[in-house]
């Protein structure tokens, strides 16, 4: 049971199955209505850690499961060129061949071909319209191309020329960028002109109801269940990120086994943090305590960063001194203002502090939040580990 425990939780990869996979309705009908508009194109963006890689899994192989569709995902590395992406996209597509048999009386046998075997050498633009446009006129072709921020800024801009030409010439086919980005400006600020083309679907962090969803679709999968207070538990802490949803989830799950019963409870959960603690990332442990740590005697580095992660932000993670009044002044048990912790915000976003968070804006109107999203759930553990969590 506890090996099954790692196939219905997933910390450490993107979702590959259905089943297991939960909410994101609104950006999945996004995508859908992009599909179904003639020159219509699609990007999927928003921070690091929301499931945007999941989603694509999920849908790739949700269409590819229609003989009708044709939806391959395409994984962009940051070495890949123009021509490389297209040959790894049209790799996925068979085409239809036909061959002669030698002898006296040639019969002609059909073969399928990679698509990306009908591309000349030093293809142009012009060249992948055309044959774009013939795989798509057979059948519906998406095309999705996942990790796109991480390409050469030269790169992106080659693609969304490619893509503006496919919208301009009402080429039969949907590409869909996935990346991480705030906007799609970041993603494609090479080529605004090709905005208008694009359905703009933000992943946002999963609401509490979608996380719990995740725990009970993957308790199902084992045949366990849950008590609320567990559930609740691990949505707190998880920040809206569905991987530490996965962690504790797996980590709550085996704990209950190791018991040997069927039901998670709140102890589980504790067990699960202190496990999900001792087996995070070195580099996630190191930035948690260069953040933190101080030589002065009652330094308030731990108790700011937490009131941080406690902070309610805006829908792109961004938190404002103030918000972090609230959550701190829960954590010390006494009222603590703006003027008590600035200089800590300002240190977190220096080298000193490892730059744990990032800062937009001006003096007096600053905005915070955490340089990596999946630092901002760390911390919640270590407050809860330690009791500073009320």
């Amino acid at each position: 049971m506890s090996l099954q425990a790692t196939r219905a939780f997933t910390p450490a990869v993107p979702i590959q199955s259905d089943s297991l996979f939960a909410g994101r309705l609104p950006q999945v009908t996004k995508l859908v209505d992009a599909i179904n508009q003639p020159g219509q194109h699609a990007v999927l963006y928003g921070e690091r850690g929301t499931g945007k890689t999941s989603l694509a899994n999920i849908l790739s192989a949700r269409w590819q499961g229609l003989s009708y569709i044709i939806a391959p995902r395409i994984g962009c590395l940051s070495s890949d060129s123009y021509m490389d992406l297209w040959r790894k996209a049209l790799r996925e597509i068979n085409l239809t061949a036909g061959k002669s048999r030698a002898g006296f009386r040639p019969e002609t046998r059909q073969e399928n071909l990679p698509a990306s075997q009908s591309l000349p050498d030093g293809f142009t633009h012009t060249d992948v319209r055309e044959l774009v446009t013939q795989i798509g006129e057979q059948a519906v072709l998406v095309l999705i191309f996942d990790e796109f921020d991480t390409l050469a800024p030269a790169t992106r801009k080659t693609m969304a020329e490619t893509v503006k030409l496919f919208s301009d010439y009402a080429v039969p086919a949907t590409v869909i960028f996935v990346g991480v980005a705030d906007s799609v400006g970041q993603l494609l600020k090479e080529h605004r002109s090709l905005e208008r083309a694009l359905v703009q679907v933000r992943m946002p962090r999963m609401p509490d109801e979608e996380l719990m969803e995740i725990i009970d679709n993957g308790m199902k999968e084992l045949g366990m269940t849950i008590v609320p207070s567990a559930s609740s538990r691990i949505t707190s802490l998880s920040r809206g990120l569905p991987h530490y949803t996965h962690l504790l989830g797996l980590h709550a799950a085996r704990s209950a086994l190791k018991r040997k019963v069927m039901i998670v409870m709140s102890d589980d959960v504790e067990s699960a943090v202190k496990t999900a603690l001792e087996d995070a990332q070195q580099s996630t442990i190191e930035a948690y305590i260069k953040a933190v740590s101080s030589a002065q005697k009652n330094h308030l580095y731990r108790q700011v960063l937490l009131g941080c992660a406690m902070a309610t932000p805006n829908e792109l993670g961004y938190f404002t001194a103030a918000s972090v009044s609230g959550p701190l002044s829960r954590i010390m048990r006494k009222k603590y203002d703006v003027p008590s912790y600035a200089r800590h915000l300002n240190e977190f976003c220096g080298e000193k502090r490892g730059h744990v968070l990032e800062r937009i804006g001006e003096t007096r109107h600053f905005r915070f939040r955490f340089s990596n999203p999946l630092m901002q759930p760390y911390v919640m553990l270590q407050g809860h580990a330690t009791k500073m969590i009320p």
